[in-house]
């Protein structure tokens, strides 16, 4: 075959002629120095710039065949070699290099010999004039050889790398045959891949060994071949995955890329693709899909709203979490500016926000605002938001918000109790010390009262004195009734009974012009309050319903059952689930504002006209029911009216029948007295007075300032001493502290503590033991002979 092109070329390559003609590499095996010389013209004339080198011996021959000659020229005949060896040698080193024979007297039996044993050409040297043509002829044939050799060898390489490569890999390369699908060939990566044999799949079936799969069809043997040849087709390859179970039983998922396998023709003959294990991989997009859901799931499931921005702040997403926040539906807002939602002085910062978070990708800040519901109302929510780039890089804005409306309302609501106890534990204290100075003003007072004529024109100022300090006296037990701290009665109340008991005094305070309704529920329960406390929050609520209706109206008073449950508790802070008897009173006045619901119950503060109310009343109902265990709210609309809600405790007990008061013993009916006392009293202006009362009664007194003092008094003194009255908080120690180390030195020495702050609170703080003789300031002159009188008369052992 090789032989055959040759022929048809006939001539070396242009680049081939070009070296010759620059230099002929010729190995000349010659003995005759004369037909060497003849040869090397001839060769010349032909255009050629020869290297020629001679050799005669077969040992020259050989020491030089295995350099690179274009051709070589042998005598047929030498003394000691010939062309036969020659020949012979190059065949046995596999030379392939143009060998042309000359001879003088050779025969044509010698010219087949010569040709049989593998020379080229064959000339008689008295006719040259073939040589230029025959070496020209037979170095081209020869580069065409070497040609054909170094494509084969290229090939043989290519194909043994492609081998290598395709047995070595995890991975199997197929050609299909269609339309039977049958294999031609399979690379040995098939089992690795499944663990089986060609062999055995081929037995077994590809398709038994597929799970589930993709594309037109679950396997190469087991495809639709019309889909797979139509997709062939038409996009020039096919991608198809399928997940297999493998010899060891282990699931193993295979991804199958395959092209068209055509003919010289262009005919589709089937398909050569490749299988590769894609299990790791699917396994990270499965893993990847599980995370994208478990992350949406979050999102979507979120009590948080979450909304993604573009950078012009339109809301290119948006949670279900939207529709029970701010009630609209799911997208129902994409593709509209976020601004809408918000009020427009709120508007400005979000712009800004967002113009920083872009100019600082990564950035997160906190926003604090209001958003527009769907109904028309307003939610306090907080954000953070953050700039993110999505898949194409776009810049955006990740707002995670949240709805802090019941948050918000809760946090105003313990504020404004904070507040409430704030000033209330202000009003106890100020009330305790303006105690000390009523009881001055009124002691005193009454003491000139004593001492005046009938007759004296000053006993009218002094009267007028008293009764300022009586209108003080009261103001103190509003300010204690808002601190909680004055002394409550409490007993078992019907609230039908107490609403109808009301019912006239209330009449008369309202007015005509006001109708006055009651609405009971028949089996409201009953509640455990002072009765005089109770009627004082109906008195004070009708008169502040009364103020609020100056050109008549209604005022509705209701009793009914009410049971607060967690969820109310976790609406309103301050309250305790259980059950309670709800008592409201409602008119139909003018109503207010939120800022004025949320300081009315503050002590002080009052909407009304200079000199027409201290603004007490309705701190005096808050002190009342909280410290009776209950609770107020006000709901109100201006110009729809208001009304007070008031829930107290309800209990199972009994209702109690109030008993007769007591009438006190006139102070002309009581001996006189002559016992002596110790006074024990830190404000030097209080202790004067009592001092003063005390002995204008016949006491002897022996005073103190401190209690350090009255400890020396005691022990310097050996006449006896009938009673100890002394204040209740004072530097030192205190007055129950006093009285514990004056007992151990006067073992019975009677007890009387006297204090700014009511019994109650006395009691509460643990500074006097339930049952101790108490007087709370300020009192009469009157009051203080009778509970010093009450002390002394009383058996030694309850006199504490």
């Amino acid at each position: 075959m090789i032989q055959s092109t040759a022929a048809s070329i006939g001539s070396p390559s242009s680049g081939e002629v070009a070296r010759l003609a620059e230099s002929l590499r010729v190995l000349l095996v010659e003995d005759s120095a004369d037909d060497a010389a003849l040869l090397e013209r001839e060769i010349r004339r032909g255009g050629f710039a020869a290297s020629i080198t001679r050799v005669e011996t077969e040992a020259q021959f050989l020491a030089s065949v295995s350099l690179p000659w274009d051709v070589v020229i042998a005598d047929y005949v030498l003394p000691r070699f010939s062309a036969l060896g020659v020949l012979r040698h190059l065949r046995h080193l596999q030379i392939d290099v143009p060998t042309i024979v000359v001879s003088g007297t050779v025969g044509e039996e010698d010219l087949l010999q010569a040709m049989r044993a593998g020379a080229h050409d064959y000339l008689q040297k008295q006719n040259l004039s073939r040589l230029v043509p025959a070496i020209r002829r037979e170095v081209g044939d020869s580069a065409l050889r070497r040609r054909h050799r170094e494509a084969e060898a290229a090939l043989r390489e290519a194909q043994e790398r492609f081998r290598f490569v395709v047995e070595n890999t995890g991975d199997a390369v197929y050609r299909v045959r269609f339309p039977s699908l049958a294999y031609d060939y399979m690379s040995p990566g098939i089992e690795k891949l499944t663990g089986y044999r060609l062999a055995e799949i081929t037995e077994l079936g590809f398709a038994r060994l597929v799970v589930k799969g993709g594309g037109p069809a679950a396997s190469p043997v087991s495809r639709d071949q019309k889909a797979w040849a139509r997709e062939l087709q038409e996009r020039g390859e096919s991608w198809t995955d399928y997940l297999i179970k493998s010899k060891s039983g282990e699931e193993r998922w295979l991804a199958d890329h395959s092209f068209p396998w055509r003919d010289g023709q262009g005919r589709l003959l089937g398909a050569v693709g490749t299988l590769v294990d894609v299990t790791e991989r699917a396994r990270a997009e499965e893993a990847l899909r599980r995370s994208e859901e478990y992350f949406r799931s979050l999102i979507e499931n979120a009590s948080d709203l979450i909304l993604v921005l573009d950078r012009t702040g339109r809301i290119v997403y948006e949670s279900p979490a939207v529709e029970r926040i701010l009630g609209y539906r799911p997208e129902e807002r994409v593709g509209r500016s976020a601004l809408e939602l918000l009020p427009d002085e709120d508007g400005p910062h979000l712009v800004e926000t967002i113009r920083r978070l872009l100019a600082q990708p990564g950035l997160t800040e906190s926003i604090g605002t209001r958003a527009r519901h769907r109904d028309g109302s307003w939610r306090d929510v907080e954000a953070i938001a953050t700039s993110r780039t999505d898949e194409s890089g776009a810049p955006t804005i990740v707002l995670n918000v949240r709805d802090v409306t019941d948050r918000k309302s809760l946090e105003a609501q313990l504020t404004q109790a904070q507040k409430m106890e704030a000033v209330g534990r202000l009003a106890g204290g100020v009330a305790h010390d303006f105690n000390n100075l009523t009881t001055a003003i009124l002691g005193y007072s009454e003491l000139m009262l004593r001492r005046l004529d009938p007759q004296d024109p000053m006993r009218r100022h002094v009267a007028e004195i008293t009764r300022a300090a009586e209108r003080a006296a009261a103001l103190t037990r509003q300010l204690l009734a808002f601190s909680r701290k004055q002394l409550l009665q409490p007993r078992v109340l019907d609230l039908a009974e107490v609403l109808e008991r009301s019912r006239g005094l209330l009449g008369r305070l309202i007015g005509e012009d006001i109708e006055l309704l009651t609405r009971t529920a028949p089996d409201v329960g009953r509640v455990r309050a002072d009765p005089v406390q109770l009627d004082q929050v109906l008195l004070n609520l009708a008169v502040n319903a009364r103020d609020a209706m100056p050109r008549g109206g209604r005022l509705v008073l209701e009793a009914s059952n009410a049971d607060l449950d967690d969820e109310y508790a976790r609406e309103h802070v301050t309250v305790r689930p259980g059950p309670y008897v709800m008592l409201a009173v409602s008119d139909t006045g003018h109503g207010m504002d939120k800022q004025t619901q949320e300081r009315i119950f503050e002590p002080f503060f009052t909407t009304k006209e200079q000199g027409k109310g201290t603004g007490l009343g309705l701190s005096t109902v808050y002190g009342i029911v909280k410290q009776s265990g209950g609770y107020v709210w006000v709901y109100s609309e201006v110009g729809r009216g208001t009304t007070f809600k008031v829930y107290l405790p309800r209990v199972q007990d009994a209702a109690e029948r109030e008993s007769p008061p007591r009438t006190a013993e006139p102070a002309a009916e009581r001996a006189a007295a002559s016992e002596t006392l110790l006074l024990v009293e830190d404000d030097a202006s209080v202790r004067e007075l009592l001092r003063e009362l005390l002995e204008s009664a016949g006491f002897r007194v022996l005073e103190a300032s401190r209690p350090g003092e009255a400890v020396e008094i005691v022990k310097s003194r050996r006449e006896p001493i009938d009673l100890l009255v002394t204040d209740v908080v004072m530097p030192e120690m205190t007055g129950p502290e006093l009285a514990r180390r004056l007992e151990d030195l006067r073992p019975g020495l009677r007890l009387l503590f006297l204090s700014g702050y009511t019994e109650g609170v006395v009691l509460d703080k643990g500074l006097v033991s339930d049952g101790a003789h108490f007087l709370q300031k300020p009192f009469t002159t009157d009051a203080l002979e009778a509970k010093v009188r009450e002390v002394l008369d009383a058996p030694a052992r309850t006199a504490r």
